[in-house]
């Protein structure tokens, strides 16, 4: 016993590395033999069963034993080379057939020499089933065998729940599953909305199918994209999915401005919400802030609590514009009442700058027909006012007809054609005493189409009346139409109604006053 005993230690020291040690004999009759002949051995690294087959026939009293490692699969084979109902020995992993003349019993142990000096596995030997599976919530479960050893269960989970987990598993020799048993869990959204920067989200489910997730803003930010999102179910897909992209905040703003021009502006917070802007314009070269608006704040409608101003020279005398003046010449009119208006149009000229950067004067006379043997265009004299009023001298009386229709069609056609620039604005102004015999609808929207903005001057005649929607539909919006000639008759054109158009005109530099109305 001592050989046997260091032979164990050595094979002890040498398992540390290695698999199970079984006890292997062959064909011994009895155990005395089978421990006398025998031997303790290493098994080799997929051998972890120890086996004891025994037989018994006619040999004699003593049964023939053949003890050797195992597969796992090789013992569980045990169970099924023999179909008798007489296999199952007390649970231990046995196989019996005691069919006369002979009779094998075969058993798998699984610990260091459990099958030495017996002839059952009653000692150590592998349970004959697994654990109990309880039914998968919100899924099916289908085994082979119940919980039996080598039982083979698969699983799948009902709608709209996801297997989390493996698929199968299978009761092992140990009694052990294979794998922990899986999940059904709903499916849901692979990522919950988190707090949005700036806002926060609320969610009636959470990650799940059919949650509903609610975005809102801070104060002053505004929601850019969906206010709410959705998790939806896909087919043939492993997790739901959200009806849009989460939205962000941004913070309110207010319009963009246009460059500003002649001098520079300091805001708080660019045009955001609350950001205050002040001005200033470039004094040396004689610009001034119009309107004098010292500072302007982003309100949280987005809107500006004050429009821009602008930088621009004083006006008058200093306006950008091409201004076009036609004068009605009919016979209504009279040599003297010519002669009146034509000082008319000079005494609020006078006040404005010509030059190339600041205003240029056109125009024309016209009753039946438009004379062009003395019409101005705006590039003739665009540094002189003193010849362009040389010229505006000349511009003789004859009258004979009254179609104003078709002087400002001619504007359109010919004198806005020449000499026009593309930074100043369009002005137009009429003068008439007289029905027109024309049209003047369609023509008055040509001139509004080409944004010109257009006055008119109505004359009361000393002899004949106006058409007032004439007049309306010419100038467009009733603003447009200066009357304080319209029942004072040419005697009103005077310096103080010529004083009111130069206001009129230095209305607003910083931008067209034709954008400020409809067409």
């Amino acid at each position: 016993m001592r050989t046997f005993a260091v032979l164990i230690c050595s094979l002890l020291q040498y398992k540390a590395v290695s698999g199970i040690i079984c006890w292997e004999c062959a064909n011994a009759l009895g155990e005395r033999e089978c421990v006398k002949v025998g031997r303790a051995t290493v098994c080799g690294p997929e051998q972890d069963m120890c086996q004891i087959q025994v037989r018994r026939g006619g040999w004699g009293e003593e049964p023939m034993l053949d003890k050797s490692c195992k597969t796992v699969t090789a013992c569980g084979s045990n169970h099924f080379q023999n179909l008798k109902p007489a296999w199952a020995f007390k649970g231990d992993m046995i196989q019996c057939n005691t069919y006369a003349p002979s009779s094998v019993c075969r058993c798998c142990c699984g610990t260091d020499l459990c099958n030495h000096e017996t002839l059952t596995c009653d000692k150590e030997t592998s349970v004959a089933h697994c654990g109990t599976l309880t039914r998968l919530e919100n899924g099916w479960m289908k085994c082979t065998r119940g919980n039996n050893i080598f039982s083979s269960c698969e699983f799948g989970c009902n709608r709209r729940y996801n297997l989390v987990g493996s698929t199968s598993m299978s009761c092992g020799i140990f009694g052990k599953w294979s794998h922990d048993k899986p999940q059904c869990l709903p499916v849901s959204c692979l990522h919950r909305p988190e707090t949005i920067k700036f806002g926060s989200v609320e969610c009636t489910l959470g990650v799940d199918l059919g949650s509903r997730c609610t975005f809102s803003c801070d104060e002053g930010y505004r929601l850019h994209g969906a206010e709410t999102i959705t998790c939806l179910e896909f087919r043939r897909r492993k997790y739901g999915l959200w009806s849009r992209a989460p939205p962000v905040c941004k913070p309110l703003q207010c319009p963009t401005q246009d460059v500003f021009n002649h001098g520079f502006v300091t805001c708080s917070d660019e045009n955001y919400v609350g950001s205050q802007c002040s001005f200033q314009c470039d004094e040396a070269d004689g610009y001034v802030l119009y309107p004098q608006v010292p500072i302007t704040t982003c309100q949280s409608n987005e809107q500006w609590d004050v429009s821009w101003p602008c930088c621009t020279l004083p006006c008058p005398p200093f306006a950008i514009m091409d201004f076009i003046i036609i004068l009605d010449s009919s016979s209504s009119v009279g040599a003297d009442n010519w002669v009146i208006t034509k000082q008319f149009v000079k005494s609020f000229l006078k006040d404005f700058i010509v030059r190339n950067d600041a205003s240029r004067y056109g125009g024309f006379r016209y009753n039946r027909e438009v004379d062009t043997r003395t019409q101005i265009f705006l590039d003739e004299y665009p540094e002189s006012k003193e010849d362009f009023f040389d010229a505006f001298d000349l511009i003789d009386y004859n009258g004979n007809g009254t179609q104003t229709g078709k002087a400002l069609n001619y504007t359109v056609d010919v004198m806005l054609k020449r000499g026009n620039r593309a930074d100043a604005k369009d002005v137009v102004l009429l003068i008439t005493d007289g029905r027109s015999q024309d049209d003047v609808t369609i023509p008055a929207q040509r001139l509004r189409d080409e944004r010109v903005l257009v006055y008119v001057v109505p004359v009361m005649p000393p002899n004949g009346r106006l058409d007032l929607d004439q007049i309306n539909a010419i100038a467009g919006q009733p603003e447009n139409v200066l009357e304080d000639a319209l029942t004072g008759g040419f005697e009103a054109l005077n310096d103080l109604f010529a004083e009111k158009i130069t206001e009129i005109l230095c209305l607003n530099p910083c931008k067209n006053p034709f954008h400020d109305h409809d067409r």
